[in-house]
């Protein structure tokens, strides 16, 4: 997961004239009566063309959670951060309405792989177990659960938002392409730890996955400094000069927003390039 600037609004979703605000209204009003509460409404704006548009061009087809590339493989989900229809909430009990009035907020819109968002069965060490968002959508305080408009505002989400929070402060990379929370202080960060237990960030495909990446990454950063030192021995050797030039293309490209796992590439790929006096701009 990487930091990600939300983008200007689609027109579809911009407004309370365009298809999401008239919906919005309508969902509203539909929920303001008390008999309705467990029925279902039909939320269609969020599907428009020009918001799937937007959010692939925000996060380069990634997942926004996983940072997988998922366009050769499988469709793009579009992910509610807060689920529209229905909450799990921290007694694993289901309520419904969700958060009815974000499901044409284009804030709370993002790019999602199938394995992130839908709550689906995996195979992990200690057997096999579900992962995936589904309708969860847990709380530091599960009394400032949100149950109608701008309510939301108080709330202290553990999942984190990568439009809102810097993933960086609260995931950690290790080796062989794991993930951990970050430290934070006496322990670990609870908003990692959420994270990574809600998205199945640990769920083994996706580890293998990192796992492939970092190899490459390992191979471009000892062409960097093995060209390096020859530099150094030598400044005016030309094979030296080209392994460098293409191991700094290489390390920059891993590290762009758009390359998969590149939250990853840059903790591994960063403390290499400061220690060799290297700067690079995110």
């Amino acid at each position: 997961m990487i930091f990600a600037i939300r983008t200007e609004v689609p027109a579809s979703l911009d407004g309370p004239n365009s298809a999401g605000g008239k919906e919005r209204q309508k969902a509203i009003d539909f929920y303001a009566d008390p008999a309705k509460s467990k029925r279902s409404f039909k939320f269609r704006a969020y599907k428009g063309d020009d918001v799937a548009a937007s959010l692939e061009a925000m996060f380069g087809r990634k997942c926004a959670y996983c940072e997988s590339d998922y366009g050769p493989v499988a469709p793009t989900d579009i992910e509610h951060y807060r689920p529209k229809g229905e909450i799990v909430c921290s007694d694993g009990k289901a309520r419904k309405p969700g958060y009815y009035w974000l499901a044409a907020e284009w804030s709370n819109l993002l790019p999602s792989c199938i394995d992130c968002n839908r709550g689906r069965r995996h195979e992990y060490e200690d057997g096999r177990r579900p992962s995936g968002k589904g309708n969860l959508f847990p709380l530091a305080d599960e009394s400032k659960r949100a149950t109608a408009p701008d309510e939301e505002a108080t709330e202290e989400p553990l999942l984190l938002d990568p439009t809102r929070d810097d993933p960086e402060e609260h995931l950690e990379f290790i080796l062989e392409g794991v993930i951990r929370p970050a430290p934070r202080g006496d322990g670990e960060s609870e908003r990692g730890r959420a994270t990574i237990d809600v998205l199945g960030l640990s769920r083994p495909e996706l580890v293998r996955s990192r796992r492939d990446r970092q190899i490459w990454i390992d191979d471009a950063i000892t062409y960097f400094k093995e060209a390096t030192t020859r530099l150094q021995q030598d400044p005016a050797d030309p094979f030296a000069k080209s392994v460098l030039e293409r191991a700094m293309k290489g390390l920059e490209n891993s590290m762009d927003p758009s390359a998969p796992y590149a939250c990853m590439a840059r903790q591994q790929i960063q403390p290499v390039l400061e220690e060799a006096g290297v700067s690079f701009d995110k």
